[in-house]
Protein backbone atom coordinates (compact mmCIF):
# COMPACT_ATOMS: atom_id res chain seq x y z
CA UNK A 1 0.00 0.00 0.00
CA UNK A 2 1.20 3.46 -1.00
CA UNK A 3 1.02 6.48 1.30
CA UNK A 4 -2.15 7.71 2.42
CA UNK A 5 -2.21 11.62 1.06
CA UNK A 6 -2.66 13.14 4.78
CA UNK A 7 0.26 10.78 6.15
CA UNK A 8 4.04 11.03 5.35
CA UNK A 9 5.94 8.63 4.24
CA UNK A 10 8.44 7.06 6.97
CA UNK A 11 11.30 6.77 5.07
CA UNK A 12 13.87 8.77 2.82
CA UNK A 13 11.62 7.99 -0.27
CA UNK A 14 8.36 6.97 -0.75
CA UNK A 15 6.43 4.64 -3.55
CA UNK A 16 3.74 4.59 -5.72
CA UNK A 17 0.50 2.31 -5.71
CA UNK A 18 1.15 2.42 -9.23
CA UNK A 19 4.10 0.92 -11.05
CA UNK A 20 5.87 -0.07 -7.87
CA UNK A 21 8.16 2.97 -8.28
CA UNK A 22 8.65 6.37 -8.20
CA UNK A 23 9.68 9.30 -10.08
CA UNK A 24 12.41 11.17 -8.90
CA UNK A 25 14.23 14.47 -10.91
CA UNK A 26 11.42 13.67 -13.78
CA UNK A 27 12.93 10.00 -13.81
CA UNK A 28 11.09 7.02 -13.39
CA UNK A 29 13.16 4.91 -10.72
CA UNK A 30 13.02 1.30 -8.49
CA UNK A 31 13.26 1.92 -4.90
CA UNK A 32 16.66 0.51 -4.75
CA UNK A 33 17.83 2.94 -7.70
CA UNK A 34 16.16 5.71 -5.79
CA UNK A 35 18.04 5.19 -2.57
CA UNK A 36 21.20 5.74 -4.56
CA UNK A 37 19.77 8.93 -6.66
CA UNK A 38 19.01 10.37 -3.25
CA UNK A 39 21.79 10.46 -2.20
CA UNK A 40 23.40 12.12 -5.19
CA UNK A 41 20.85 14.58 -5.20
CA UNK A 42 22.28 15.58 -1.83
CA UNK A 43 25.44 16.16 -3.33
CA UNK A 44 23.76 18.28 -5.83
CA UNK A 45 21.76 20.46 -3.18
CA UNK A 46 24.92 21.04 -1.24
CA UNK A 47 28.19 20.71 -3.42
CA UNK A 48 30.31 23.59 -4.54
CA UNK A 49 29.54 25.09 -7.89
CA UNK A 50 27.30 27.74 -9.46
CA UNK A 51 24.67 25.82 -8.16
CA UNK A 52 24.21 27.82 -4.62
CA UNK A 53 21.66 26.53 -2.50
CA UNK A 54 21.40 29.50 0.03
CA UNK A 55 20.93 28.93 3.74
CA UNK A 56 18.12 31.22 4.76
CA UNK A 57 18.99 34.81 6.58
CA UNK A 58 16.98 37.26 7.91
CA UNK A 59 13.59 37.29 7.77
CA UNK A 60 12.36 37.67 4.79
CA UNK A 61 10.99 34.25 4.53
CA UNK A 62 10.63 33.52 7.92
CA UNK A 63 6.98 33.28 8.95
CA UNK A 64 7.58 31.88 12.30
CA UNK A 65 7.91 35.09 14.08
CA UNK A 66 5.67 36.77 16.48
CA UNK A 67 5.18 39.52 14.48
CA UNK A 68 5.73 43.62 14.22
CA UNK A 69 6.80 44.48 17.95
CA UNK A 70 4.23 46.95 17.68
CA UNK A 71 1.62 49.07 16.38
CA UNK A 72 1.54 52.51 14.62
CA UNK A 73 0.53 54.83 17.68
CA UNK A 74 1.18 58.28 16.10
CA UNK A 75 0.14 60.55 18.67
CA UNK A 76 -2.10 62.35 16.20
CA UNK A 77 -3.25 59.36 14.87
CA UNK A 78 -6.11 59.01 17.20
CA UNK A 79 -7.17 62.86 17.33
CA UNK A 80 -9.29 65.42 15.12
CA UNK A 81 -11.83 62.49 14.97
CA UNK A 82 -15.16 64.08 13.55
CA UNK A 83 -17.78 63.24 16.28
CA UNK A 84 -14.78 65.20 18.70
CA UNK A 85 -15.54 69.15 17.57
CA UNK A 86 -12.73 69.53 16.02
CA UNK A 87 -11.93 72.16 13.15
CA UNK A 88 -11.66 69.68 9.90
CA UNK A 89 -10.08 72.51 7.83
CA UNK A 90 -7.55 72.75 10.40
CA UNK A 91 -6.16 69.59 9.42
CA UNK A 92 -4.45 68.52 6.19
CA UNK A 93 -4.47 64.64 5.74
CA UNK A 94 -1.41 62.63 4.95
CA UNK A 95 -0.50 60.70 1.97
CA UNK A 96 0.69 57.35 1.73
CA UNK A 97 4.43 58.47 0.55
CA UNK A 98 4.62 61.00 3.71
CA UNK A 99 3.05 57.88 6.36
CA UNK A 100 6.06 55.61 4.34
CA UNK A 101 3.14 53.17 4.44
CA UNK A 102 3.42 50.92 1.29
CA UNK A 103 0.16 49.05 1.30
CA UNK A 104 -3.21 48.66 3.30
CA UNK A 105 -5.32 51.47 5.50
CA UNK A 106 -3.18 53.69 7.12
CA UNK A 107 -4.00 56.17 9.74
CA UNK A 108 -4.07 60.20 8.28
CA UNK A 109 -3.37 61.63 11.00
CA UNK A 110 -6.52 64.11 10.64
CA UNK A 111 -9.22 61.19 12.15
CA UNK A 112 -9.61 59.24 9.15
CA UNK A 113 -7.63 56.67 6.77
CA UNK A 114 -6.04 56.61 3.66
CA UNK A 115 -5.83 53.53 1.27
CA UNK A 116 -2.06 53.16 0.33
CA UNK A 117 -2.74 49.62 -2.33
CA UNK A 118 -1.59 46.15 -1.83
CA UNK A 119 1.30 44.18 -1.59
CA UNK A 120 2.44 42.44 -4.57
CA UNK A 121 1.73 38.74 -4.88
CA UNK A 122 4.15 36.52 -2.21
CA UNK A 123 4.16 39.45 0.24
CA UNK A 124 1.57 40.03 3.39
CA UNK A 125 0.94 43.86 4.05
CA UNK A 126 2.39 44.25 7.80
CA UNK A 127 4.83 41.57 6.74
CA UNK A 128 7.82 43.84 7.13
CA UNK A 129 6.18 46.59 9.71
CA UNK A 130 3.31 48.27 10.37
CA UNK A 131 1.56 49.21 6.53
CA UNK A 132 5.52 47.88 4.95
CA UNK A 133 5.37 44.61 2.42
CA UNK A 134 6.96 41.41 3.29
CA UNK A 135 7.12 37.47 3.65
CA UNK A 136 6.69 37.11 7.46
CA UNK A 137 3.08 37.15 9.43
CA UNK A 138 1.70 39.20 10.88
CA UNK A 139 -0.87 39.62 14.12
CA UNK A 140 -3.10 42.29 14.07
CA UNK A 141 -3.46 43.84 17.26
CA UNK A 142 -6.70 44.73 19.56
CA UNK A 143 -7.33 48.68 20.61
CA UNK A 144 -7.43 47.04 24.28
CA UNK A 145 -3.93 45.99 23.28
CA UNK A 146 -2.79 49.17 22.26
CA UNK A 147 -4.36 50.79 25.24
CA UNK A 148 -6.80 53.31 23.28
CA UNK A 149 -10.06 54.35 23.93
CA UNK A 150 -10.71 56.42 20.61
CA UNK A 151 -9.57 57.70 17.37
CA UNK A 152 -7.99 55.49 14.20
CA UNK A 153 -5.11 53.62 14.44
CA UNK A 154 -2.53 51.40 12.75
CA UNK A 155 -3.79 47.81 13.76
CA UNK A 156 -0.04 46.81 12.88
CA UNK A 157 -0.34 45.12 9.98
CA UNK A 158 -2.47 46.41 7.02
CA UNK A 159 -5.54 47.91 8.46
CA UNK A 160 -6.83 50.70 10.89
CA UNK A 161 -8.60 49.99 13.54
CA UNK A 162 -11.56 52.70 14.94
CA UNK A 163 -11.09 52.98 18.67
CA UNK A 164 -14.46 55.07 19.03
CA UNK A 165 -15.34 58.57 19.91
CA UNK A 166 -15.59 60.75 22.18
CA UNK A 167 -18.29 63.29 24.37
CA UNK A 168 -18.49 66.53 24.15
CA UNK A 169 -16.73 68.69 25.97
CA UNK A 170 -13.77 65.95 25.65
CA UNK A 171 -11.87 65.31 23.04
CA UNK A 172 -9.60 62.44 21.89
CA UNK A 173 -6.29 63.02 23.08
CA UNK A 174 -8.17 65.92 24.61
CA UNK A 175 -5.83 65.93 28.21
CA UNK A 176 -2.36 65.03 26.82
CA UNK A 177 -2.80 61.77 26.26
CA UNK A 178 -3.20 60.07 22.94
CA UNK A 179 -6.03 57.56 21.96
CA UNK A 180 -7.66 58.58 25.42
CA UNK A 181 -10.83 60.70 25.94
CA UNK A 182 -10.05 64.09 27.84
CA UNK A 183 -10.52 67.68 28.45
CA UNK A 184 -7.32 70.06 29.66
CA UNK A 185 -9.80 72.72 31.79
CA UNK A 186 -8.74 76.09 31.48
CA UNK A 187 -7.43 78.47 33.90
CA UNK A 188 -8.92 81.91 35.01
CA UNK A 189 -5.30 83.62 33.73
CA UNK A 190 -5.90 81.64 30.20
CA UNK A 191 -9.13 83.06 29.80
CA UNK A 192 -8.40 86.80 30.94
CA UNK A 193 -10.56 86.59 33.70
CA UNK A 194 -9.67 88.83 36.62
CA UNK A 195 -12.97 88.09 38.64
CA UNK A 196 -15.93 86.24 38.57
CA UNK A 197 -17.31 83.22 37.42
CA UNK A 198 -16.65 81.90 33.86
CA UNK A 199 -16.82 78.14 32.46
CA UNK A 200 -13.66 75.85 32.20
CA UNK A 201 -14.54 74.65 28.90
CA UNK A 202 -14.67 70.96 30.22
CA UNK A 203 -18.21 71.54 32.10
CA UNK A 204 -16.99 73.35 35.22
CA UNK A 205 -16.92 76.34 36.43
CA UNK A 206 -13.96 78.81 37.50
CA UNK A 207 -14.35 80.69 40.65
CA UNK A 208 -11.84 83.77 39.28
CA UNK A 209 -12.06 86.39 42.74
CA UNK A 210 -13.28 89.33 43.43
CA UNK A 211 -12.08 92.52 42.85
CA UNK A 212 -10.41 94.58 45.14
CA UNK A 213 -12.51 97.76 47.38
CA UNK A 214 -14.20 100.01 44.61
CA UNK A 215 -14.39 98.10 41.79
CA UNK A 216 -16.98 95.66 40.63
CA UNK A 217 -16.52 92.68 38.56
CA UNK A 218 -17.40 93.86 34.89
CA UNK A 219 -16.47 97.27 35.39
CA UNK A 220 -13.77 97.30 33.14
CA UNK A 221 -15.18 94.62 30.37
CA UNK A 222 -16.57 91.08 30.67
CA UNK A 223 -14.72 89.78 34.09
CA UNK A 224 -12.72 92.75 34.18
CA UNK A 225 -12.49 94.60 37.76
CA UNK A 226 -13.29 98.68 37.07
CA UNK A 227 -15.07 101.57 38.35
CA UNK A 228 -17.34 101.35 36.01
CA UNK A 229 -20.94 99.76 35.75
CA UNK A 230 -21.81 96.24 34.76
CA UNK A 231 -24.47 95.20 32.58
CA UNK A 232 -24.71 91.16 32.21
CA UNK A 233 -25.07 90.08 28.64
CA UNK A 234 -27.78 87.57 27.83
CA UNK A 235 -27.68 84.15 25.63
CA UNK A 236 -28.92 86.05 22.58
CA UNK A 237 -26.90 89.15 22.68
CA UNK A 238 -23.37 87.12 22.55
CA UNK A 239 -25.66 84.21 20.00
CA UNK A 240 -24.96 81.47 22.04
CA UNK A 241 -27.50 79.20 21.52
CA UNK A 242 -26.64 75.99 24.03
CA UNK A 243 -24.32 75.68 27.22
CA UNK A 244 -22.76 77.60 29.27
CA UNK A 245 -20.91 81.65 28.56
CA UNK A 246 -19.97 84.40 30.96
CA UNK A 247 -22.46 86.97 31.63
CA UNK A 248 -19.40 89.48 31.92
CA UNK A 249 -20.12 90.53 35.74
CA UNK A 250 -19.97 88.51 38.28
CA UNK A 251 -22.12 85.33 37.04
CA UNK A 252 -22.74 82.64 34.39
CA UNK A 253 -25.26 82.06 32.05
CA UNK A 254 -26.62 78.71 31.57
CA UNK A 255 -27.94 78.91 27.43
CA UNK A 256 -29.82 75.56 27.26
CA UNK A 257 -28.99 72.25 25.45
CA UNK A 258 -29.19 70.39 22.32
CA UNK A 259 -32.08 67.65 20.97
CA UNK A 260 -29.87 64.90 19.52
CA UNK A 261 -28.66 64.19 17.36
CA UNK A 262 -27.23 67.43 17.94
CA UNK A 263 -24.81 68.31 20.33
CA UNK A 264 -23.60 71.78 21.75
CA UNK A 265 -20.55 72.55 19.81
CA UNK A 266 -21.04 69.72 18.05
CA UNK A 267 -19.73 71.41 14.44
CA UNK A 268 -16.83 72.37 16.27
CA UNK A 269 -18.31 76.00 16.99
CA UNK A 270 -18.46 77.15 20.52
CA UNK A 271 -22.34 77.07 22.56
CA UNK A 272 -24.15 76.54 18.55
CA UNK A 273 -26.03 73.28 18.55
CA UNK A 274 -25.27 70.94 15.54
CA UNK A 275 -24.24 67.79 14.01
CA UNK A 276 -21.34 66.67 11.99
CA UNK A 277 -21.74 63.30 10.17
CA UNK A 278 -18.98 60.73 10.56
CA UNK A 279 -17.33 59.11 7.34
CA UNK A 280 -16.77 55.64 6.93
CA UNK A 281 -13.26 56.46 6.84
CA UNK A 282 -13.69 57.82 10.36
CA UNK A 283 -15.06 54.73 11.78
CA UNK A 284 -13.05 52.36 10.08
CA UNK A 285 -15.59 51.03 7.88
CA UNK A 286 -14.79 49.49 4.22
CA UNK A 287 -17.69 48.16 2.96
CA UNK A 288 -21.78 47.81 3.66
CA UNK A 289 -24.28 50.63 5.32
CA UNK A 290 -24.34 52.28 8.82
CA UNK A 291 -25.44 55.57 10.55
CA UNK A 292 -23.51 58.76 9.82
CA UNK A 293 -24.43 59.61 13.65
CA UNK A 294 -26.35 62.76 12.71
CA UNK A 295 -29.83 60.63 11.25
CA UNK A 296 -28.71 59.43 7.95
CA UNK A 297 -26.30 56.70 6.38
CA UNK A 298 -23.41 56.10 4.77
CA UNK A 299 -22.65 53.19 1.98
CA UNK A 300 -19.28 52.40 2.68
CA UNK A 301 -19.03 50.51 -0.64
CA UNK A 302 -18.90 46.67 -1.82
CA UNK A 303 -16.14 43.96 -0.72
CA UNK A 304 -13.43 43.08 -3.99
CA UNK A 305 -15.08 40.67 -5.83
CA UNK A 306 -18.51 41.08 -3.77
CA UNK A 307 -17.37 39.10 -1.19
CA UNK A 308 -19.00 38.93 2.15
CA UNK A 309 -19.04 42.14 4.01
CA UNK A 310 -19.51 40.81 7.93
CA UNK A 311 -21.90 43.52 9.07
CA UNK A 312 -21.39 43.80 12.50
CA UNK A 313 -17.53 45.08 12.05
CA UNK A 314 -18.41 46.51 8.57
CA UNK A 315 -14.90 44.74 7.12
CA UNK A 316 -14.75 42.30 4.02
CA UNK A 317 -14.61 38.44 4.95
CA UNK A 318 -11.03 37.43 5.77
CA UNK A 319 -9.65 35.09 3.46
CA UNK A 320 -9.59 31.82 5.01
CA UNK A 321 -6.27 30.28 4.36
CA UNK A 322 -4.96 29.06 7.72
CA UNK A 323 -2.95 25.25 7.06
CA UNK A 324 -4.52 25.08 3.39
CA UNK A 325 -1.66 24.35 0.94
CA UNK A 326 -0.56 27.46 -0.89
CA UNK A 327 -2.99 28.17 -4.03
CA UNK A 328 -5.82 26.42 -2.51
CA UNK A 329 -9.02 28.65 -2.89
CA UNK A 330 -9.19 31.67 0.22
CA UNK A 331 -12.83 31.27 0.69
CA UNK A 332 -13.38 34.65 -0.90
CA UNK A 333 -12.86 34.24 -4.36
CA UNK A 334 -9.35 34.42 -4.65
CA UNK A 335 -6.34 31.73 -3.73
CA UNK A 336 -4.08 31.79 -0.98
CA UNK A 337 -0.90 33.16 -1.72
CA UNK A 338 2.50 32.72 0.85
CA UNK A 339 2.60 34.87 3.90
CA UNK A 340 -1.29 34.51 4.02
CA UNK A 341 -1.53 31.50 6.95
CA UNK A 342 -0.89 28.90 3.69
CA UNK A 343 1.81 26.37 4.14
CA UNK A 344 1.99 22.30 3.20
CA UNK A 345 3.15 22.90 -0.28
CA UNK A 346 1.16 23.86 -3.45
CA UNK A 347 -1.80 23.16 -4.95
CA UNK A 348 -2.21 22.20 -8.13
CA UNK A 349 -2.52 25.19 -10.68
CA UNK A 350 -0.40 27.29 -7.89
CA UNK A 351 2.72 29.63 -9.05
CA UNK A 352 5.42 30.04 -6.99
CA UNK A 353 7.51 33.01 -8.15
CA UNK A 354 10.86 34.53 -8.10
CA UNK A 355 11.68 35.66 -4.12
CA UNK A 356 8.76 33.61 -2.64
CA UNK A 357 8.68 30.93 -0.49
CA UNK A 358 6.66 28.48 1.21
CA UNK A 359 6.85 26.18 4.69
CA UNK A 360 5.32 23.00 5.63
CA UNK A 361 2.89 23.38 8.50
CA UNK A 362 4.91 22.41 11.30
CA UNK A 363 7.82 24.44 10.32
CA UNK A 364 10.23 21.84 9.41
CA UNK A 365 11.20 22.34 5.60
CA UNK A 366 11.18 25.59 3.64
CA UNK A 367 10.78 25.37 -0.13
CA UNK A 368 12.20 28.87 -1.86
CA UNK A 369 12.46 30.19 -5.56
CA UNK A 370 15.16 32.23 -5.14
CA UNK A 371 15.94 34.97 -6.41
CA UNK A 372 19.72 33.55 -8.34
CA UNK A 373 16.82 31.15 -10.27
CA UNK A 374 17.50 28.26 -8.08
CA UNK A 375 14.92 26.07 -6.31
CA UNK A 376 16.09 25.14 -3.00
CA UNK A 377 14.31 23.01 -0.23
CA UNK A 378 15.99 23.58 3.34
CA UNK A 379 15.40 22.58 6.63
CA UNK A 380 14.02 25.05 8.61
CA UNK A 381 15.94 24.43 12.22
CA UNK A 382 19.56 24.51 10.78
CA UNK A 383 19.47 26.00 7.26
CA UNK A 384 20.80 22.86 5.46
CA UNK A 385 19.83 22.27 1.66
CA UNK A 386 18.53 19.53 0.89
CA UNK A 387 17.65 19.48 -2.35
CA UNK A 388 17.78 21.88 -5.09
CA UNK A 389 16.44 22.14 -9.05
CA UNK A 390 20.44 23.07 -10.16
CA UNK A 391 19.48 26.35 -11.63
CA UNK A 392 21.03 29.10 -9.94
CA UNK A 393 22.44 32.08 -12.45
CA UNK A 394 19.31 31.09 -14.69
CA UNK A 395 17.00 33.84 -15.18
CA UNK A 396 14.00 31.98 -14.16
CA UNK A 397 10.07 33.20 -13.57
CA UNK A 398 7.81 31.28 -11.94
CA UNK A 399 7.79 27.23 -10.73
CA UNK A 400 4.14 25.96 -11.59
CA UNK A 401 2.39 23.31 -9.72
CA UNK A 402 0.44 22.66 -13.52
CA UNK A 403 -2.93 20.90 -13.44
CA UNK A 404 -1.61 18.51 -16.07
CA UNK A 405 0.38 17.08 -12.85
CA UNK A 406 3.96 18.38 -14.10
CA UNK A 407 6.09 20.98 -11.81
CA UNK A 408 7.97 22.90 -13.89
CA UNK A 409 10.07 25.56 -13.30
CA UNK A 410 9.69 28.27 -16.19
CA UNK A 411 11.64 31.82 -17.52
CA UNK A 412 10.35 35.01 -18.25
CA UNK A 413 8.97 34.03 -21.81
CA UNK A 414 8.31 30.48 -20.99
CA UNK A 415 11.92 28.46 -21.37
CA UNK A 416 11.45 25.62 -19.22
CA UNK A 417 14.83 25.10 -16.87
CA UNK A 418 13.17 22.18 -14.99
CA UNK A 419 10.37 19.60 -14.58
CA UNK A 420 9.02 17.01 -12.86
CA UNK A 421 7.83 15.19 -15.93
CA UNK A 422 4.65 13.88 -14.37
CA UNK A 423 2.59 15.03 -16.76
CA UNK A 424 -0.81 12.88 -17.06
CA UNK A 425 -1.54 12.56 -13.43
CA UNK A 426 -4.75 16.19 -13.01
CA UNK A 427 -5.04 17.60 -9.72
CA UNK A 428 -1.37 16.54 -8.22
CA UNK A 429 -0.09 19.02 -5.68
CA UNK A 430 3.03 19.17 -3.96
CA UNK A 431 3.86 18.73 -0.46
CA UNK A 432 6.46 19.82 1.88
CA UNK A 433 6.52 17.17 4.61
CA UNK A 434 7.77 17.08 8.33
CA UNK A 435 9.90 14.59 7.27
CA UNK A 436 11.59 16.71 5.01
CA UNK A 437 11.03 14.99 1.52
CA UNK A 438 9.82 17.02 -1.22
CA UNK A 439 6.50 14.71 -2.79
CA UNK A 440 4.39 15.40 -5.88
CA UNK A 441 1.06 13.38 -4.56
CA UNK A 442 -2.32 12.41 -7.45
CA UNK A 443 -4.55 11.85 -4.39
CA UNK A 444 -2.60 9.16 -2.22
CA UNK A 445 0.18 8.08 -4.61
CA UNK A 446 3.12 9.89 -4.74
CA UNK A 447 4.12 10.44 -8.49
CA UNK A 448 8.02 12.26 -7.71
CA UNK A 449 9.54 12.79 -4.75
CA UNK A 450 12.95 14.77 -3.44
CA UNK A 451 13.72 11.22 -1.57
CA UNK A 452 15.45 13.79 1.22
CA UNK A 453 15.22 13.37 5.11
CA UNK A 454 16.16 15.45 8.30
CA UNK A 455 19.53 16.12 9.43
Amino acid sequence: MGPRADEPPKGPYVVGQRGGGLRAAGILVSPLIAVLLGAALVSCATGSGDDTARPPSGTGWDAQVDGPSDAITDPSSGEGSSNDGGDAEACSPATCVELGAQCGSAPDRCGGSVSCGQCPSGLTCGGAGPNQCGTSACWPKTCSQLNASCGILSDGCGETLNCGSCTMPETCGGSGESNHCGCAPKSCAALGAECGSVPDGCGAVLDCGDCSPGDICGGAGPNQCGSGPCEPVTCAAVGAACGQVPDGCNGVLACGSCTLPATCGGTGTPNQCGCTPTTCAAQGAVCGSLADGCGGNLDCGACPGNGPCIASTHQCQPADCDNKLCGASDGIGGTCSPGSGCCGGMASGFSLPKGAGVNSCGGATHLEHQTDGNVVVYQYSNGIALWSSVTAGLNTARLDMQGDGNLVLYGPSNEVYWLSNTAGHAGTYAALQEDCNFVLYDGATAVWASMQTCQ
